[in-house]
Parts: structure tokens; C-alpha cells; sequence
């Protein structure tokens, strides 16, 4: 099976998501880590597990109505020459752009994963 995981930033697939994308690639699965820019310290780490790490024009600041409109065709058209069966999306714009450009594509399985962060407060 091929899965595509998709996020703004390089480390957060890393940082946050490696383990996950460690075991998809001992099950046997193709993985493909796509995030906004060149990241040879991210893409290295993930092709010791057996993963790929694919940059993507992808702008986490981006509010520009035009040029995001020609990023998510870019991101749909990239997703489809993937041909992947599942998209896993992380982060905030990750989720909201991947979620849209892998439904464009056809991607059957599609999925987000949003990072939650636990404060803990201590009594006084």
C-alpha cells in the first residue's frame, strides 16, 4: 500500500510522526513524507527507515487567495503522480490543503492527524 504523509513543516514528520512512519515501512508499506522545502537532515532520517522524503511548494504563511489556489493544484497534482491509497495529514494548513488536494486526486483513504498539546498546571 502506498502512504503519503503531508505537513507543513519538514521536522514535525520527524519530531512527531516518526515512529508512526517507522512501523508503516516494517509492515512493508511505501511511504512518502511530503512537506514544504529541502530538508536533507528530515529526508535523511526517514531513508533509514525505508521512507522518502518528497518537498513540496507549500507555504505554511501564505494568504495570497491566488497563489494558495495554484499551490493546492500543485500539491493535487503532485499527490496524484504519487498514486497513494491513504494521505495522512498533519498540521493545521497541512490538514485543511492536503485533506482537499488528495480529495481532488482521488485518494481513496484520507486522514488527519492534528497534533494536541497537554498543559499541565501544578498546584501552588
Amino acid at each position: 500500500m502506498k502512504i503519503v504523509f503531508l505537513g507543513a513543516d519538514p521536522k514535525m514528520l520527524t519530531n512527531f510522526r516518526f515512529e508512526l512512519i517507522k512501523e508503516f515501512c516494517a509492515l512493508g508499506h511505501e511511504v512518502f513524507c511530503c512537506a514544504a522545502g529541502e530538508a536533507n537532515d528530515v529526508a535523511d532520517t526517514l531513508a533509514k527507515v525505508g521512507a522518502k522524503y518528497i518537498a513540496v511548494d507549500f507555504n505554511r504563511d501564505g494568504i495570497n487567495p491566488v497563489s494558495e489556489l495554484g499551490k493546492l493544484i500543485g500539491l493535487s497534482l503532485k499527490i496524484n503522480s504519487l498514486k497513494p491509497d491513504v494521505v495522512l495529514t498533519v498540521s493545521a494548513k497541512g490538514v485543511i490543503y492536503g485533506s482537499l488536494a488528495a480529495f481532488v486526486a482521488g485518494v481513496p483513504y484520507r486522514f488527519s492527524i492534528l497534533i494536541s498539546k497537554i498543559i499541565h498546571k501544578s498546584r501552588i
